[in-house]
């Protein structure tokens, strides 16, 4: 889920430290996520839940089924508090990017002991395919960090995609 707010925009004066302007950062992220869910129920059904964040009730199914999700067994119903939506979110929302930095460089050294496939990833990561193929491996792909091999499949879009670190290569005559 992508949202067109710059959540860094609330940078405060030059006086705070680091750590306070991302603690302002993520209660202003907060707030701003609970007025656009405001119209919402406080405990919800996957099929709201997925309305809610614009996803298919499968992906929500599967999200519960993972543990990616809390959810509370309501006779046999799942029911997922506003506040579990939410704190998802906020958690996993694009703003975020000293998070996404620090996965950066988990990425690049999970994968440079051996290729690996986006979902492995992901998987390693905690986090879902989609969001890390696209926020973490293609911009990384795109900075040379990594580089995609296809092993089957004339294309990226049909066939295994692997993800590995690019080594560096040592030009010739520097440093001699």
């Amino acid at each position: 889920m992508k949202f067109n707010v710059d959540f860094r925009l609330i940078l405060l004066s030059a006086d705070n430290s680091a750590e306070e302007k991302r603690v302002m950062a993520y209660k202003h992220k907060r707030e701003y996520i609970e007025k656009m869910f405001a119209g919402y129920p406080d405990c919800m059904i996957p099929e709201e839940a997925g309305k809610c964040l614009r996803i298919g009730k499968n992906k929500i199914y599967e999200m519960l089924k993972d543990g990616m999700l809390p959810y509370i067994d309501v006779r046999g119903r799942y029911c997922i508090p506003k506040e579990v939506l939410i704190d998802y979110v906020v958690e996993n929302s694009y703003g975020d990017v000293n998070r996404r930095v620090d996965y950066n460089e988990r990425v690049v050294q999970y994968c440079r002991r051996q290729p690996r496939t986006a979902s492995k990833i992901a998987e390693h990561l905690g986090l879902t395919t989609g969001y890390c193929r696209t926020v973490l491996l293609n911009p990384l792909c795109y900075q040379g960090s990594l580089k995609k091999v296809v092993l089957s499949g004339e294309n990226c879009q049909r066939g295994v995609v692997l993800y590995e670190t690019v080594v560096p290569r040592k030009r010739k005559g520097a440093g001699e």
